[in-house]
């Protein structure tokens, strides 16, 4: 099924609806809250037809650095939407408290990865749709303005 697709220059190319696309499900996948973000970024990104390289580059904004702040985050946002009470332990960003306290948090911290999901992709997508146009435009009048130049 996937063979024949990694030669689609889709996948490779930088265009505006390839790389639009690859960010806006990059940084939705990178907020979800579990292993394999990256497969199933490359599964898409074959499926969908959109930049590859982008899509991969996207889901690392969560990285071992990153991932407690924006989990945490996450958690807080949700917990403060549902009215969820703290948890009766501090929070630690460890598996063992992680797997202990998961009943408690998993609606709190799937709302709030969620919500930052859509956010994140939103303006990822939309963000680079309109640097895309204000580079193009910047490039068209720099030609407009050397076409100038040249007629005097």
């Amino acid at each position: 099924m996937f063979r024949g697709r990694m030669s689609d220059p889709e996948l490779w190319h930088l265009t505006r609806r390839s790389v639009s696309a690859a960010i806006g499900v990059g940084l939705f996948l990178s907020m979800v809250p579990l292993p394999g973000q990256m497969p199933l970024a490359a599964v898409l990104a074959l499926r969908y037809r959109f930049n590859l390289p982008v899509v991969i580059a996207a889901v690392f904004v969560t990285n071992p650095l990153t991932m407690p702040a924006i989990y945490l985050f996450a958690y807080e946002l949700g917990a403060l939407l549902l009215n969820t009470p703290p948890p009766a332990t501090p929070f630690e960003f460890t598996v063992a408290w992680l797997s202990q306290r998961v009943g408690e948090i998993w609606q709190p911290l799937a709302l709030g990865c969620l919500i930052l999901g859509v956010l994140a992709s939103a303006a990822g997508f939309f963000g680079t749709q309109l640097l895309w146009r204000w580079h193009v435009l910047q490039r068209w009048e720099k030609r407009r303005m050397l076409r100038r130049l040249r007629e005097r």
